[in-house]
């Protein structure tokens, strides 16, 4: 049942009661959930000791899919990389420290970055074109996109010097690079959203729960940030936290 299901609330029950604080923020990043009666991938909520509240959504969808998400743009990246399955974002991370600055970087901010109020954007075209040539056929039974979609595709092929890495082909420097590109703007983008955190809650701490939360590299860069004073995300980050989180809330 779509409209009784809090996904990213349990996300947050987990972070927040699993932690060593008596208040903090709470910053939910993942691929998506189902929340209150809609899709959403990013949420803020404050937590106390009356408990956990929402106090912003950025993106919400009706559909079956979210295209704004931070979860789905890594995964793009990760297809771009020459990742051919879901959840090999960590691969990702790790290729990405072999990485360097290159067009891609400055290409990809066309398609998502921060904003100066610490809020994001993503275009849902660039994961739809990079998806449906990749990834969205097997996963998700997407068709191959529209001319205008698939244009953005074509783009992003012709900037490689290598053809996209075939299934146990050796990893490239494209790939590499690929890779540094989205996961410097996924820290970016993380790095901006804990700011706009910190204002709307006042908070000196911070929980970290969702998939985007195993991002090990962009967590290291928000403690050492001074953002908050300290850090700290659930252990199961993902989904597979939703059984504890959901206990944490009711109990």
């Amino acid at each position: 049942n779509l409209s009784a299901a809090q996904h990213h609330l349990y996300h947050a029950a987990a972070a927040f009661y699993g932690s060593p604080f008596d208040d903090a923020a709470l910053l939910i990043l993942d691929g998506q959930g189902p929340e209150s009666g809609a899709l959403v991938s990013t949420t803020m909520w404050d937590g106390d000791r009356e408990g956990i509240r929402l106090i912003e959504t950025p993106y919400r969808s009706r559909g079956k899919f979210i295209p704004h998400s931070l979860g789905h743009f890594y995964t793009a990246i990760s297809a771009l990389a020459g990742m051919k399955h879901l959840n090999e974002e960590g691969k990702t991370m790790g290729l990405a420290a072999y990485g360097r600055p290159s067009r891609f970087l400055d290409h990809f901010r066309r398609y998502a970055h921060s904003r100066p109020d610490g809020s994001f954007y993503i275009d849902a075209s660039f994961v739809y074109a990079v998806l449906g040539n990749t990834l969205g056929a097997a996963h998700f039974g997407w068709e191959q996109p529209g001319a205008e979609v698939q244009q953005i595709w074509d783009e992003i092929v012709m900037l490689r010097t290598t053809p996209m890495r075939a299934v146990d082909a050796d990893v490239t420097q494209d790939d590499m690079d690929i890779a540094y590109a989205g996961q410097t703007i996924l820290e970016e983008i993380v790095l901006g959203l804990a700011r706009r955190t910190k204002e709307r809650t006042g908070r000196r701490h911070l929980c970290l729960a969702g998939g985007v939360a195993l991002n090990c590299s962009a967590n290291g860069k928000l403690l050492v940030s001074g953002i908050f004073d300290d850090v700290y995300v659930f252990p199961a980050a993902d989904d597979s936290g939703q059984a504890l989180g959901k206990l944490f809330h009711y109990l």
